[in-house]
């Protein structure tokens, strides 16, 4: 059986076959990540030229730098069908020889059991509003990562894969980054007290005695690119 003719394929591909007219980029992926819609803009951008060309296909197929990142798409997917929950990523790449930084807002798709069918994925273009965050956030992870590669950020806390607060979250991350308790209290708006308090939650949760074993921790986790949106100014 042609597993992109599925009967819950089908009913993507009707339910959104208007998509291809809309200004917007929009694109619907089933629940093995290939495309069963997609809009006109956002099928230019993936440097298709035709919908049928998509249809079918994966992000692993696209035939530009998007693709470097599947992995990465497809982890995230996952996590919104395992979790049923909409979410938000940040995109960073390379797009015909400048940085793109995109949001990504994904929601669940249902058939009419409630049943996830798919994912619906809306793409807003971001980059003249946090490349400058963006590329400094890049510098400080320069420690961590050799050389600026395609990244997908993940900005919905439910998804981290440690068992911390989102406060908490956004202090690890600015941990990572090497900011001292006192930058962390001025950035997230909070007392000093409250900031060492929110440390050393963190330290307990995590089995650790000091900065160095927080942030390998942090690192073994992946939790590097669990970022918080107030990193990039997204959210205060």
């Amino acid at each position: 059986m042609n597993k992109n003719k599925t009967v819950e394929n089908q009913d993507l591909a009707t339910r959104f076959e208007f998509l291809e007219d809309l200004p917007n980029y929009i694109s619907v992926t089933d629940t093995e990540n290939r495309f069963q819609g997609i809009s006109g803009c956002c099928l230019k951008f993936l440097d298709w030229d035709f919908c049928n060309q998509a249809i079918g296909k994966t992000y692993y197929d696209i035939p530009n730098d998007f693709s470097k990142i599947a992995d990465s798409v497809v982890n995230f997917e996952k996590k919104v069908i395992d979790y049923n929950k909409v979410a938000l990523s940040l995109l960073c790449f390379h797009y015909k020889g400048s940085v793109k930084a995109m949001i990504v807002d994904k929601k669940p798709v249902y058939d009419k059991e409630k049943k996830v069918i798919g994912i619906v994925s809306s793409i807003t273009d971001i980059t003249n509003i946090v490349i400058k965050k963006y590329e400094l956030l890049n510098q400080l992870d320069k420690k961590y990562i050799d050389e600026f590669s395609p990244k997908l950020h993940i900005l919905t806390p439910e998804f981290s894969p440690l068992p911390l607060s989102k406060r908490q979250q956004e202090c690890l991350s600015l941990i990572m980054r090497g900011k001292t308790i006192k930058e962390i209290a001025y950035i997230l708006g909070i007392s000093y007290r409250t900031a060492e308090g929110h440390i050393q939650v963190i330290k307990h949760k995590l089995g650790c005695n000091n900065k160095s074993q927080l942030i390998e921790k942090a690192i073994d986790s992946g939790f590097l690119f669990h970022v918080p949106e107030i990193l990039f100014g997204l959210k205060t």
